[in-house]
């Protein structure tokens, strides 16, 4: 079976580059997603959240995301805007009670095997992640307790592999407070949800193409029996180290902040 990747990203929505809280602007929920061509939307809490088809090539992944981000856009009210904000303050006092919400169970830190603290929703700021889904890694013979630790793997080489290098696109420090924790996962019947990242790639057609070719690096090493031995990217990525040595020396960093330039 071929490897899949999908996302279910959240943006915040603006008008004049203000932040406009995105309750019942747009069709959809949680629990009743609205269908769109390769995908679906929804509001989730004060922002809009949009998932795709899970996709088997680079190409189709980015024909996925920018499918569903017009359909999205299309049903947005008058001037309504995407904000490429990851965090950004609410007036907690102007927002309806049902939207303060954060509707993230808990997930599991892949280091430990236990679960993370389920956010407290009664800050004054909201953060957007940028999830990503890989599936197609399971052999259809292995057993429940198998599929488990080759996800809990996976995630610790994404962090390696991917994680640890959004630190050079992604300087927001607020949203690992709420989640978005080095490795944080979620498992699922076709594979896993890693949480690690925000919505911060989602706006650079490079970083797209990036996030794909690490996670397709990260499935090949789960492949070849490759682990991370200690939480050396881990500890990088939950204390928001931008200035660490690692990516001094790193020529996958060197390349990546070239790239971005």
């Amino acid at each position: 079976m071929d490897v899949t990747v999908g996302a279910d990203p959240e943006i915040f929505l603006g008008q004049g580059g203000q932040f406009v809280c995105a309750h019942g602007l747009i069709p959809g929920t949680k629990e009743k997603p609205f269908p769109v061509q390769r995908g679906a939307v929804q509001v989730d809490g004060v922002a809009v959240e949009f998932n795709i088809q899970p996709a088997s090539t680079l190409k189709e992944f980015k024909l996925n995301l920018s499918t569903v981000q017009k359909e999205l856009r299309k049903l947005l009210p008058g001037n309504m805007q995407f904000l490429r904000r990851v965090t950004v303050p609410i007036d907690r006092k102007k927002v309806p009670e049902e939207a303060l919400v954060i509707g993230c169970s808990s997930d599991i830190n892949p280091y430990t095997g236990e679960e993370n603290e389920t956010p407290e929703g009664d800050v004054n700021y909201r953060s957007v992640g940028g999830h990503v889904h890989i599936g197609g890694f399971f052999k259809e013979e292995e057993k429940d307790i198998e599929k488990y630790i080759k996800s809990l793997v996976l995630c610790r080489l994404l962090d390696k592999n991917l994680g640890v290098y959004s630190l050079l696109w992604d300087k927001d420090t607020e949203r690992r407070k709420l989640y978005g924790k080095a490795g944080a996962c979620r498992l699922k019947d076709f594979g896993v949800e890693y949480r690690c990242l925000s919505n911060a790639w989602l706006f650079n057609n490079k970083l797209i193409s990036f996030v794909h070719s690490q996670i397709e690096k990260s499935v090949q090493e789960l492949k070849a029996g490759v682990d991370v031995a200690s939480d050396f990217y881990a500890k990088i990525i939950n204390n928001n180290d931008f200035d660490n040595d690692f990516f001094k020396k790193d020529k996958t960093a060197f390349m990546l902040k070239k790239e971005l330039q």
